[in-house]
């Protein structure tokens, strides 16, 4: 098979979507004395501080169901969070940012260059907006996702899995290199964290070959999730945001060690996982 078939999402990487996952504890909407609505207007004021635009809210409706019930809405759309959006400059990374009472800080990241410039963007964003959402909820949970997309531009029959995805990963099922259909491959697996404030690691990994406009589509979609130790240090700390940087600079290095496990050396010399000038030992090539 000829690599030059193989085209990764982004031309120089393969990284279509990343997308940060920061969940607090379910705010209670409705409380007596306002907590969590005020939380939540606070932080779409925080995120127009950032530059944000536009900075819209989220909506939610509730509705009676049962025998005898009107069906129409209880009540009008009770604001449950903020969306927004930012970006640098044209050619740079796309930021999409969703701060909620129920599913907490989402952060993703579209048009994805590299993790250092990417990163010092999502923790200026999350420094902003976590000190906010702790006067409400404590954060449980860390995570990142990343999507690796190559399209196959040649004769599908020419596309010879094993020639980008590695015979003894072990996130591989033997029958996906027989296999001449689609296929999906899952596999997950749960490590201990001994980062201060961790208890336990949720890795997925999740490898297939599918259509995308009639051309295959060859994808890795990882999601590598932390728990958090449920302490009121999360909640009462304001420097509680600056503990993250540590935990996704793992999950980042857990991704890369994962697809280097995962995609041939031709593949990830292809995408420069380890560098434009080394190889996946870390030796200048």
């Amino acid at each position: 098979m000829s690599l030059d078939f193989l085209q990764p999402f982004a031309g120089v990487h393969a990284i279509q979507q990343a997308s940060f996952n920061l969940q607090w504890s379910a705010m209670a909407l409705g409380s007596a004395d306002r907590k969590v609505e005020i939380c939540i207007e606070e932080m779409g004021e925080a995120m127009r501080c950032l530059g944000l635009q536009p900075v819209v809210p989220i909506s939610m409706v509730q509705f009676q169901i049962g025998p005898g019930a009107p069906n129409q809405a209880m009540s009008p759309g009770v604001v449950t969070g903020y969306e927004g959006r930012l970006s640098a400059s044209v050619a740079g990374p796309m930021f999409v940012v969703t701060a909620s009472a129920h599913d907490g800080l989402v952060i993703q990241v579209r048009q994805y260059t590299r993790w250092a410039p990417v990163f010092a963007q999502v923790l200026t964003i999350a420094q902003a907006l976590l000190p906010v959402a702790a006067k409400a909820a404590p954060l449980v949970r860390l995570g990142l996702q990343v999507v690796d997309s190559f399209n196959w531009n040649g004769p599908v029959e020419e596309l010879v899995v094993s020639d980008v995805f590695r015979r003894d990963s072990p996130w591989m099922s033997p029958h996906a290199f027989e296999c001449r259909s689609f296929w999906h491959c899952h596999h997950g697996y749960f490590e201990s964290v001994e980062l201060e404030g961790c208890t336990q690691q949720l890795n997925n990994v999740n490898v297939s070959v599918s259509s995308a406009s009639e051309v295959p589509l060859l994808q890795a979609a990882l999601i590598h999730q932390v728990e958090l130790v449920q302490s009121e240090w999360w909640v009462r700390n304001p420097e509680s945001a600056g503990r993250i940087g540590p935990i996704f600079e793992k999950l980042h290095a857990d991704n890369k060690a994962a697809i280097g496990k995962l995609f041939t050396d031709d593949v990830a010399k292809r995408v420069a996982l380890w560098g434009r000038s080394q190889n996946r030992d870390g030796d200048h090539v």
